[in-house]
Order: C-alpha cells, then sequence, then structure tokens
C-alpha cells in the first residue's frame, strides 16, 4: 500500500527550546535533521508520497513590522511595542479578530495588538509543496525545511482543519 504523507509542521516559537541538557539541540534541529534523514539516508519505499506545510504563518511578512525595545516609544500611536521569539516588533493595535485580517486579536495590560499568525484554516490547506512521490518532492521539502524556523504562537486548530481540509481534497483524486 502506498503511503501519501501531508507534513503540517510546527514552527512556533516552542520549537526553538532546546531538548538536550546541554541546551544545544532545539525541537526544530532535532525535527528536521530527522526527516532529513529519513527522506535522504532510510531506504524509502518508491510510492511514499510527502507534501509539507508549516504552522504558523504570517498575515503580513514579518518585515513589514518596525523593530522596538522592551519599554521603548519607537511604535506608532497605531501599534504596540511586543516581544516575540523573532524580537520585539510593533505590532498593529485592534478591537477585535475583525481587525486583524485573519490573526487573533491579544489583549495585554497596554491595549490590544494583532498577532501575525493567521488563523485561517484555508491558509493552511494549501501546501507549501504539494504530496508527490518522494524522488519528485524531496528536493522541495528539504529546501521548505532549510527556509523556515521557529517562529511565534501555536495556531494548532486552524492549521490541522486545513491540514484535513487538504487531505479530504487529495484522497478522491488518489484512490489508491
Amino acid at each position: 500500500w502506498p503511503l501519501d504523507m501531508y507534513i503540517m509542521m510546527d514552527q512556533s516559537g516552542s520549537m526553538s527550546s532546546t531538548i538536550n541538557l546541554a541546551g544545544t539541540i532545539t525541537k526544530w534541529k532535532a525535527v528536521t535533521d530527522g526527516l532529513s534523514s529519513f527522506f535522504t539516508k532510510q531506504p524509502v519505499n518508491a510510492d511514499l508520497g510527502v507534501g509539507i506545510q508549516f504552522f504558523p504563518l504570517p498575515v503580513k511578512p514579518w518585515s513589514s513590522f518596525a523593530a522596538c525595545t522592551q519599554g521603548g516609544n519607537e511604535c506608532a500611536a497605531s501599534s504596540l511595542c511586543i516581544g516575540t521569539d523573532i524580537g520585539y516588533v510593533c505590532l498593529d493595535k485592534c478591537q477585535d479578530e475583525t481587525t486583524c485580517g485573519g490573526g487573533e486579536c491579544i489583549a495585554v495590560t497596554d491595549g490590544s495588538f494583532c498577532m501575525n499568525d493567521t488563523c485561517d484554516a484555508n491558509v493552511y490547506a494549501t501546501p507549501e509543496v504539494a504530496v508527490g512521490k518522494l524522488a519528485d518532492t524531496k528536493a522541495g521539502v528539504l529546501a521548505a525545511m532549510a527556509a523556515h524556523g521557529p517562529l511565534t504562537m501555536t495556531p494548532t486548530v486552524p492549521a490541522l482543519a486545513g491540514a484535513i481540509q487538504y487531505a479530504k481534497s487529495y484522497a478522491p483524486q488518489h484512490a489508491d
């Protein structure tokens, strides 16, 4: 029986936590090294299909946000300086989810801000590398893993809903 895998890979900030006593191996490194080894070193069934997407995905490119310092006044009046796993950035203020463009509105002491992680399952239902025979997708999957890394929050529910949505659309076309 052939196996097709759609990997929904966690790239949340917790993936930068270390897993060994020396504090040198992160969860991210362990997972990417393990998958890379599986795809490149292990004898793999020629029928194995692999595709991948990551979560969280940003609503807007992280490079579009100004950097700030904790307690600094660098942010415009329409944003708040928020510490994330990628540093302090000026994130847009919000009243509720409708003003966040698909992200979450999070309340803090100074107000509320739009977290830049998309909560839209449809976004996660679109793979970065579509499921295909490993011989055809291996380079793309490895390149995608190399291009990503731990970011911020963990929108697990929309990510898994998107993965299920993709699998449901993929399965009828690949009944074998």
